[in-house]
C-alpha cells in the first residue's frame, strides 16, 4: 500500500458520520493490498445518475435529500480539528445506500487543513470523464 493508500487509511479510520462511508478495515498482505468499507448497495451516484429512467427514479425531493446529504458529509469533514479537505468531491466519490442515502468516499487526495492558507492554485482532484 502506498502512501496515498496509508493516508486515505489514517484519515479514514477517525471519522464517523452518516454521511461518510464507514471504515472497516484493511487488507495489508500482497498482493492483496484494499481498504474494506461499509456496502452501499446502489454503488456511486454518478452510475445512478446515469441510468436510465434515472429521473423518474429521483424525483426533486429525493434529490434535495441527497444534496443535504453530501453537504452534511462535507460539513462533517470541514468541522474536524483539524478540518479535512477532501479535494476531489465529485459524483463517482460519492456512495448511495438502499435507503438513497449519500455517504462520500475515496479520500485519497484528501488533507488535513493547517492553520495556513490552502491556495486554490494546487492542482487536485481527478478529472471525470
Amino acid at each position: 500500500m502506498g502512501w496515498i493508500g496509508l493516508l486515505q487509511v489514517a484519515i479514514m479510520k477517525r471519522l464517523r458520520h452518516p454521511n461518510i462511508v464507514l471504515f472497516m478495515g484493511v487488507v495489508i498482505q500482497p498482493p492483496n493490498l484494499s481498504i474494506v468499507t461499509e456496502y452501499l448497495s446502489r454503488g456511486s451516484l454518478y452510475r445512478l445518475l446515469h441510468r436510465p429512467g434515472a429521473r423518474e427514479l429521483l424525483d426533486e425531493r429525493r434529490r434535495l435529500c441527497m444534496a443535504y446529504d453530501v453537504a452534511n458529509g462535507m460539513n462533517y469533514l470541514h468541522k474536524r480539528n483539524p478540518p479535512i479537505v477532501h479535494r476531489d468531491l465529485k459524483s463517482p466519490n460519492l456512495l448511495v445506500d438502499k435507503k438513497y442515502t449519500v455517504k462520500v468516499c475515496d479520500f485519497g487526495l484528501s488533507r488535513f487543513k493547517a492553520n495556513t492558507f490552502l491556495s486554490s492554485k494546487t492542482a487536485a482532484g481527478t478529472v471525470s470523464s
